[in-house]
């Protein structure tokens, strides 16, 4: 097996983007994005491969101590500057600091602000209590739990700063994010598989573009990661602490504070471990435990509030709302025309893959998705060795060795391709930790003869790309 990302797939990976970014730029001049824009994608797509290959090497013998304090440390410095970075460069491009299209930014930011201030009798609050406002601001439970840290962040410290102070937390959630997914790498694969999966989380550059946005993702990723872990422990360890065990309650159920489909995933999880998984690995006694625990604490504490947001998740996969929102994305103002063919048919074969990246320019609103290429391309290459993965898990009947991590990549997965957002970069955030896992072990597990195929994987991502570009302009009437 493998213990260090390869030369070759780096580098060839590396060649494949330029080449790529230069075909696209010369076949779509006039679309071309400008150099500031290019910049991102180059950079980070260097970032990762190079940096896979240099690290990969330089801590495979040094102490699991000295690995996971230089994994958090270079994690953290890595977004920390960035961070200050995007800070300037979009106070400066844009005249205010959030990304191109702010999107709910402002809705969360100013009510975690008002229920600060309300707390902290900046505002008179006329007996306005934290649920009013939540109440008044319509927001619904799927979104409560980033507003109301944000809420308590501002009130302990007294309105410090909007924006600074949680970016830095969040590139600390990030660097911790890397940590916990290279401890459950570590407890399935082995610890040189362990090391480089952190690795590749170091050096993702949507996971570290992310820490740079007042969107909830990199808290989601955080929690969500976080919770994976400590259930992980639960079932893979011998011996669990009664903290995993609170951490992996408390933590799965906030995730419904989050995104709800996240939650339902998680639970549903848990549920595939229990059923599915080996005896070998974990013991009939624990698996019945853990059933009964998850389940009584799920029904006692948000049985009503679980059951509403569980029907209606449902409710809209049952029903003709992707179409309906399709049609409505073609028929927007800068929308595109080919959106309306999108669905499930679409959707399910590319999942592990898409979204695809953005290398050309359609307009402002999306040069956050143009800023994001890089890190999109690396998701697609990865794409290759994680599907290639659950090939060989499959065939060798290994899953059942790793039913729950596989359960949570493969069912919220599932989960998008009958939602809206399967093809939205944001949405997939959740999981690219795990999807940098698996291709991980595919990696580990690469041999010379395989050569061909990863060449194959590359040579279909620039047909993609080139593809892509053209949909992107063609459906906005702009070639």
């Amino acid at each position: 097996m493998l213990d260090y990302f390869p030369k070759y797939l780096s580098n060839n990976a590396i060649t494949f983007y330029l080449l790529a970014l230069l075909v696209v730029s010369m076949l779509f001049f006039d679309a071309a994005m400008p150099l500031w824009l290019m910049s991102f994608g180059v950079v980070s797509v260097f970032l990762f491969f190079s940096g896979s290959n240099y690290f990969s090497k330089a801590w495979a013998n040094i102490n699991t101590n000295v690995f996971v304090r230089n994994l958090f440390l270079c994690a953290f410095i890595i977004r920390v500057v960035y961070v200050i970075f995007i800070y300037y460069f979009n106070n400066s491009h844009y005249g205010y600091y959030y990304e191109s299209n702010p999107g709910d930014i402002g809705f969360y930011v100013e009510c975690g602000e008002l229920m600060a201030k309300y707390a902290l009798g900046m505002e008179d609050s006329r007996g306005m209590t934290w649920v009013a406002i939540l109440s008044s601001w319509n927001v619904q439970f799927s979104d409560m739990g980033y507003i109301l840290y944000l809420g308590f962040l501002y009130m302990v410290t007294n309105m410090f700063s909007a924006v600074v102070l949680p970016l830095i937390l969040k590139a600390a959630m990030g660097a911790a994010t890397c940590v916990f997914l290279y401890r459950i790498a570590a407890r399935h694969f082995g610890e040189t598989t362990g090391r480089m999966a952190g690795i590749f989380c170091m050096l993702q550059f949507n996971m570290i573009w992310w820490c740079g946005s007042m969107m909830k993702e990199t808290e989601m990723i955080f929690l969500f990661v976080c919770f994976a872990e400590n259930a992980d422990k639960i079932f893979y360890k011998e011996k669990a602490s009664v903290w995993n065990w609170i951490l992996a309650i408390v933590l799965g159920l906030s995730l419904f504070t989050f995104r709800t489909a996240l939650g339902m995933v998680a639970f549903l999880a848990l549920f595939c471990q229990v059923v599915f998984a080996s005896d070998k690995v974990t013991s009939i006694g624990k698996k019945i435990a853990v059933g009964v625990v998850f389940l009584a604490v799920v029904l006692i504490m948000f049985r009503d509030t679980l059951a509403m947001e569980i029907a209606n998740t449902q409710q809209m996969s049952a029903s003709d709302y992707q179409q309906t929102n399709m049609e409505w994305r073609s028929q927007r103002a800068g929308g595109n025309a080919f959106a309306k063919y999108a669905g499930a048919a679409i959707f399910a074969p590319l999942i592990f893959t898409i979204p695809f990246p953005t290398v050309v320019y359609t307009m402002q609103d999306q040069e956050m998705l143009m800023m994001v290429a890089g890190g999109n391309y690396v998701k697609n290459v990865l794409s290759f060795f994680v599907i290639a993965v659950m090939f060989f898990m499959l065939y060798k009947g290994h899953w059942r060795e790793h039913v729950f991590p596989i359960a949570l990549l493969c069912g919220y997965l599932a989960a998008l391709v009958l939602s809206v957002f399967a093809q939205s970069g944001r949405f997939h955030m959740p999981i690219i930790p795990l999807e940098m896992m698996f291709a991980a072990y595919g990696v580990s597990l690469m041999q010379n003869k395989h050569k061909r195929w990863y060449i194959y994987a590359l040579c279909f991502e620039f047909v993609v790309i080139v593809a892509w570009s053209w949909f992107k302009l063609k459906g906005r009437g702009m070639i």
